[in-house]
């Protein structure tokens, strides 16, 4: 009985766990998009002041940490 409870919950961990990989690769390709999005609509600013060279560098170090 324990044998069998011991394989059960190794399945069920295994399935867990191939989830959770799934979930963070979606997660992680939306925070992407974002972040492009986020450059791309802040390349566009015709003032290229302080706050520009601030939110470019704010957007580059999130999206290469992430």
């Amino acid at each position: 009985m324990l044998k069998a409870i011991e394989i059960e919950f190794r399945t069920k961990r295994y399935i867990i766990n191939q989830w959770v990989i799934l979930i963070n690769r979606y997660t992680s390709e939306i925070i992407d998009s974002i972040i492009s999005k986020g450059i791309a609509e802040i390349g566009q600013w015709s003032k290229k002041d302080q706050l520009f060279d601030d939110m470019m560098f704010l957007l580059v170090t999130i999206y290469e940490s992430h």
